[in-house]
C-alpha cells in the first residue's frame, strides 16, 4: 500500500462529519463531503476537505486524535489553502460531539 494519510485511507464519512453536516443542513448550508484540492507539492496526494463550502471558499476540518501530532503540517496546509482563497475552520471531533449546532452557527457566521 502506498503511503497515504488517514483521510485518504478512510472509506466514507466519519460519524462527526455526518453529525456536523446534518446540523449545517438544518440551517440551509449544504457542504460537499471529502472535496479534493490539488496539492502542488504532492500531486498524487491532494488535500481532502472534510466538509467544503465551495461557493464560500470554506474548508471545515474535523480533527481527531491523530491531529495532536500534526499541528505543524495542518498549519502549512491551512496556509496554502488560504493563499488560494480558501479559509479553514478547524474543530475537534469532541467539539462536534458536544454541540454540532453551535459549530454550524459559527460556520454560518463565517459566511
Amino acid at each position: 500500500m502506498r503511503n497515504q494519510s488517514l483521510s485518504q485511507q478512510r472509506k466514507g464519512p466519519t460519524v462527526y462529519q455526518l453529525k456536523l453536516m446534518g446540523a449545517l443542513n438544518r440551517i440551509g448550508v449544504y457542504p460537499e463531503l471529502e472535496h479534493e484540492i490539488p496539492n502542488p507539492e504532492h500531486p498524487d496526494f491532494p488535500f481532502r476537505c472534510d466538509l467544503f463550502l465551495k461557493e464560500r471558499g470554506i474548508d471545515i476540518e474535523l480533527d481527531g486524535q491523530s491531529h495532536k501530532h500534526r499541528q505543524a503540517k495542518d498549519a502549512e496546509r491551512d496556509a496554502y489553502l488560504l493563499s488560494v482563497g480558501i479559509k479553514t475552520s478547524r474543530w475537534t471531533n469532541s467539539q462536534v460531539k458536544m454541540d454540532a449546532d453551535a459549530i454550524a452557527g459559527l460556520v454560518w457566521a463565517m459566511m
